[in-house]
């Protein structure tokens, strides 16, 4: 069992100390990313658990990851809410429009889904009421490194880890400029992982009482799956909340799952409405604000990053599987979607919209 030492991440483990972690907070299903990022979107999978189920010679010929079922940004929009999806790397890579179908509608209706320097101009100028923060997936000559801290899996020929570094990086960069925000005092930052990425953890899973969202259960010898009931969450990931109304070096017990992110939301401001039973039974992890907001913390402690290896290409470390699910996945999209896409102005041209997938070719072939 092997970890990351304080000194060697200093804002996630400087944040954790300072305002809360929690240590029982789960993924909300025991399987791979795309599964348990819509559970984050959609409070389901819709009996999906696995990223890409099918494999073959070409992107067309995969069988991919995407849910077609209502989001938590359905119902803000509808309540007139507002809201927004941030991203890291090329649009074709922001993975919540690559496996929920029905964020594709709001690219028609306005800015509601934006790259990452679009994030530090509004939170200088006032954010949205709930925004939602997806880090950079694919290294790119464009868009630099990764940084989403994905850990290698198996053998090395699978991909090579992201260097965490990068990603506490981001996470720095996104404090810091909620501390410098107007809106710094109501807010709450959540920083989670979708799912364990296979890392080792002592502490049990818990038994197979989960509220399963929709009733669905996985037909027999279906596989990766087979007759599973969706009642079960998944390994424990890390969570750590930030906010002025939070005390520091709050551990906070209570079981969390990502579906606790859409209960507060829904609590906050759609009157506790909710997408799916599971986000019904969620619990609100508004508990730990425990500070009234009348006397929310002045002090803001800051943090100093390890500087990652200064970036200097992508090499052709072979794709890992989950950025062989996104690359295969932003390929079928587009190929569905590239009249639509270059008609909104979004992209110049299919070539503009591949550019970030070419140069990754070698990678792919290898993988």
């Amino acid at each position: 069992m092997n970890c990351f030492t304080p000194d060697r991440l200093p804002v996630i483990s400087g944040l954790a100390n300072a305002y809360a972690v929690c240590d029982h907070w789960f993924s909300s299903v025991p399987t791979q990313t795309f599964p348990n990022r819509s559970f984050v979107h959609a409070a389901t999978s819709s009996g999906n658990v696995i990223n890409m189920w099918k494999t073959g010679k070409h992107f067309w010929d995969v069988g991919i990851f995407i849910n077609q079922t209502k989001t938590i940004y359905n119902m803000l929009y509808d309540a007139g809410v507002s809201w927004k999806i941030y991203y890291g790397g090329p649009l074709l890579m922001c993975n919540a429009l690559l496996i929920q179908d029905e964020l594709w509608p709001f690219l028609l209706l306005g800015d509601y889904i934006s790259p990452m320097e679009q994030f530090l101009k509004d939170a200088q100028n006032g954010l949205p009421a709930y925004s939602f923060i997806e880090p950079n997936f694919l290294c790119s000559q464009t868009y630099g490194p990764e940084n989403d801290m994905h850990p290698a899996f198996a053998v090395i020929d699978t991909g090579a880890p992201t260097n965490a570094l990068y990603g506490d990086e981001l996470i720095n960069t996104v404090y810091n400029a909620l501390l410098q925000s107007p809106d710094w005092e109501s807010t709450l930052l959540i920083i989670t992982f979708d799912e364990h990425g296979g890392c080792y953890d002592h502490f049990p899973t818990p038994p197979p009482t989960a509220v399963s969202p929709d009733g669905v259960v996985i037909p027999p010898n279906v596989p990766g799956g087979s007759g599973f009931e969706f009642n079960r969450f998944g390994v424990r990931v890390p969570a750590v909340l930030v906010s002025p109304l939070i005390q520091p070096g709050t551990v906070c017990n209570t079981q969390f799952d990502h579906t606790s992110i859409i209960k507060t939301v829904s609590n906050r401001w759609l009157g506790g409405q909710s997408l799916t039973a599971r986000d019904a039974a969620a619990t609100d992890v508004s508990e730990v604000l425990t500070i009234p907001s009348s006397k929310a913390r002045t002090d803001k402690p800051t943090f100093t990053p390890n500087p990652p290896p200064p970036f200097t290409g992508c090499g052709v470390q072979p794709l890992s599987d989950l950025q062989r699910a996104m690359v295969a996945a932003a390929a079928q999209r587009l190929a569905h979607k590239a009249k639509e896409l270059i008609e909104l102005g979004l992209i110049e041209t299919t070539e503009h919209a591949t550019a970030a997938l070419d140069e990754r070719e070698p990678r792919v072939r290898q993988g």
